[in-house]
């Protein structure tokens, strides 16, 4: 088996599979920025091993189901059964995308993936995400579902359900306001470092091919909202918190992770200004956005 070590936001995990894997290439392009090379004293957080769905021979006895979730038409199973966490991904159609198998102590997981090169991408991204969830949450580090937009060496988390509008809004930035770009485009991540929040790229950028390997101190959460009209303002922390945690990751029947995941939302909730932002998809919104939540002047650019 050829091994590969990549490290997002200082946390380093190991992928195995076999040498002409055809997902080392279609891989490359989001996690070439974030592999490291191997070292005799490297200890990752994970491994995580990649086999066909054929070879799947041992299935949960009598599984204790804990989550069943439905996302952009797929369905999510998550169980226990034979001191295994198990993990099921379906298709809208109903086919059995992958099947992930995690040791009790999460360190270490096999997935089995179908053979549909397509599928077997999106399962092996989804199954390194998941175990880097696992693995981190108690690390003061949490995966949220964002778009970032960075100005000025500050990170603004977009926050918002699919179809929101994070991505046009994280463009309109990078149109209108002066030095504006793009760290991450759907999965981010953020630690505490020290007590300073940071927000890291990640390989899992969602249909944007924007995987930068490097952070910046959070600066801004901004829960968007389509509407006729533009208005922002500063959410109370109770709202905060709501936002942050809808917008976050964690596997929540476990007790450690849930608990965990409430400690770092609670802390960005006092270190970190939240916003509501109601908007149409036009630079006026960016630029009421970004005067507001840098609490100073900003010159837009003309057209």
């Amino acid at each position: 088996m050829k091994e590969q070590y990549y490290t997002v936001a200082e946390h380093t995990f190991c992928l195995r599979m076999t040498e002409d894997e055809p997902l080392w290439f279609s891989l490359a392009t989001a996690y070439a920025p974030f592999h490291i090379k191997i070292s005799d004293s490297l200890i990752p957080l994970f491994i995580l091993t990649v086999y066909d769905l054929t070879s799947l021979t041992q299935h949960p006895a009598e599984p204790f189901l804990l989550e069943q979730t439905g996302v952009d038409g797929n369905l999510f199973r998550y169980y226990q059964s034979a001191g295994y966490h198990w993990f099921e991904d379906f298709s809208p159609a109903g086919e059995l995308n992958g099947v992930l198998r995690v040791n009790r102590e999460m360190k270490s997981a096999v997935l089995y993936a179908c053979t549909d090169p397509v599928r077997r991408r999106l399962m092996t991204d989804y199954g390194m995400m998941l175990m880097y969830i696992l693995n981190t949450i108690c690390l003061d580090t949490v995966v949220m579902h964002a778009s970032v937009v960075v100005n000025d060496g500050k990170g603004y988390l977009l926050l918002g359900k699919s179809g929101t509008g994070k991505s046009t809004h994280c463009n309109l930035w990078k149109r209108y306001v002066p030095g504006s770009d793009c760290l991450n485009d759907d999965h981010p991540v953020v630690r505490i470092v020290g007590d300073v929040p940071m927000v890291y790229g990640s390989p899992w950028s969602g249909k944007t091919a924007c995987y930068r390997n490097w952070s910046v101190p959070v600066n801004g959460f901004i829960r968007l909202r389509q509407s006729h009209r533009n208005h922002i303002c500063r959410l109370v922390p109770l709202e905060a918190y709501a936002s942050l945690s809808a917008g976050s990751a964690a596997m929540t029947w476990n007790e450690d992770h849930a608990d965990a995941k409430d400690c770092i939302i609670q802390y960005l909730v006092q270190k970190i200004s939240c916003w509501l932002l109601e908007c149409l998809p036009d630079k006026a919104a960016a630029c009421l956005c970004a005067d507001t939540v840098r609490k100073e002047a900003q010159i837009c650019r003309n057209g």
